[in-house]
């Protein structure tokens, strides 16, 4: 396979990584000189991934990467009748780096995570495109080696517009509302992934400094893991919430603002301001993240931190 012209222009190098829907190839391009990853999409009759995932690219191609931190999809073709799509070659996923570090997330990189990730969300939310797939493996890290860490949100294979019916999502980052098969869907299930990644990459055991927030941090998981999707806080919302704005890393937040589109629109400057939602005041501890059981935090942190740990445990993809 290495070796091999997947068109006239991108011959493989190495293979990435692969996965239930197809593998991912390190490809030169010898028209541009430069290293590019390619996603071959298997074949799944009545299950048109690689349309839908054209279709969703076609919409987002006017962002840039740098700022919207959602991957730069190249072009598409086809090799021996399988779809094909050319990438930005990135460094790793965000899963494989917490494994190789042996430990979760530094403060400072969790930060920068987690206010990428959500300023990806809110321009979806313009287009009003749920990227209905977020996990540590969907997101990754620009280049490891830098500081502060940069992250692109990438695969949108499962991607819909609101109001269209889904494909999946992974189960183990699957929202109540997925489970209980209530229709429609929004971005609100992006934000109970995101929380749930959030779970995963702290390794469901956060350092002395998180605890030390107190309930800043208790209220920021479970406001993003609410059971109520209409009670989960959105993407400007994970953006304006305490815990990110104590402090700003460099270049990735000036001055408290930061261009982001409305839910209907795109590029309007926001000011990041404190957020109006205020956490519930009543006794409440978790039985997996291990915020102490006297702060005073959302009485539904517990078990709504422990649902989605026993939904992570399944591994299974079902249909919806």
């Amino acid at each position: 396979f290495v070796g091999t012209f997947l068109s006239e222009s991108l011959q493989v190098m190495d293979l990435l990584g692969e996965g239930a829907f197809g593998h991912v190839t390190k490809c030169f391009s010898t028209k541009t000189g430069e290293m590019e990853a390619v996603k071959i999409i298997k074949k799944f009759p009545g299950l048109p991934v690689e349309k839908n995932e054209v279709v969703i690219l076609e919409q987002l191609r006017s962002l840039d990467p740098d700022t919207s931190n959602i991957i730069k999809w190249k072009e598409s073709f086809t090799y021996q009748d399988h779809m094909c799509m050319s990438y930005e070659l990135l460094d790793q996923d965000l899963q494989n780096y917490v494994k190789a570090r042996g430990e979760g997330l530094l403060i400072p990189d969790l930060k920068s995570v987690i206010r990428q990730v959500a300023t990806a969300l809110q321009h979806l939310r313009s287009f009003k495109i749920v990227h209905a797939d977020i996990r540590p493996e969907n997101i990754m890290i620009v280049d490891r080696r830098q500081q502060p860490i940069r992250v692109r949100l990438v695969d949108f294979g499962l991607s819909f517009q609101i109001g269209d019916r889904p494909f999946f999502q992974a189960t183990g980052y699957r929202a109540p509302e997925v489970l209980l098969g209530i229709h429609p869907l929004t971005e609100a299930i992006d934000i109970w992934s995101t929380g749930a990644t959030l779970v995963e990459v702290s390794h469901g055991q956060p350092s002395d400094e998180i605890l030390d927030r107190g309930k800043d941090t208790a209220s920021y998981f479970c406001e993003m893991m609410q059971l109520d999707q209409d009670e989960r806080i959105t993407p400007l919302e994970v953006l304006q919430h305490p815990f990110l704005n104590e402090s700003s890393p460099q270049g990735l937040l000036e001055n408290n603002a930061v261009s982001l589109p409305g839910p209907d629109e795109h590029c309007r400057d926001v000011s990041l301001e404190s957020s109006s939602r205020q956490p519930g005041a009543q006794e409440g501890d978790s039985c997996v993240i291990e915020i102490p059981s006297d702060l005073d935090i959302d009485h539904h942190c517990s078990s709504v931190v422990t649902f989605a740990a026993a939904n992570h445990q399944k591994t299974s993809l079902t249909s919806l």
